[in-house]
């Protein structure tokens, strides 16, 4: 997952290499986003734990990313012109991460509260199951046909 990173003569990162990494892992990000919102539509857990691994592992190596970015020297000059049309993309895929993200976040709120509510039920079934079995140790004498 790391790699090496590009520099220019001045023995500097070459920030355009690095923001076009970036680039990539936020595409990357995003398209993993999607798949755990429809992991937790589908309530595949195991999906949803894989995917949200995946997920913080992205976030540290772009993490990492940002601090080779905050290393380079912005005034060297070379390609500024590219860098904006990276930078450009950056917000606007970010920004679709964002809204992902809430859908995300939307649906596994509802599947939670789904969750949450199904528990109750089977909590006060089986409190009423057992209330009924524990009550009905025997026959009652009117039910006894016996006597």
């Amino acid at each position: 997952m790391h790699e090496h990173v590009l520099t220019n003569q001045n023995n500097q990162v070459d920030i355009n290499h690095v923001l076009e990494k970036k680039l990539r892992y936020y595409a990357d990000f995003l398209a993993a986003t999607l798949q755990l919102r429809d992991a937790f539509e589908e309530e595949d857990m195991d999906k949803v734990e894989q995917l949200t691994m995946q997920r913080e592992d992205m976030i540290r190596f772009v993490n990492g990313l940002d601090r080779q970015v905050n290393q380079t020297n912005r005034d060297s000059g070379h390609g500024g012109k590219k860098r904006a049309v990276i930078t450009d993309a950056l917000k606007k895929v970010l920004q679709r991460i964002i809204e992902a993200n809430k859908d995300c976040d939307s649906v596994a709120t509802v599947k939670c509260d789904l969750a949450r509510r199904a528990m109750t039920t089977v909590h006060q079934k089986d409190k009423v199951m057992s209330g009924y079995v524990n009550k009905t140790r025997g026959i009652p004498k009117f039910l006894d046909i016996q006597t």
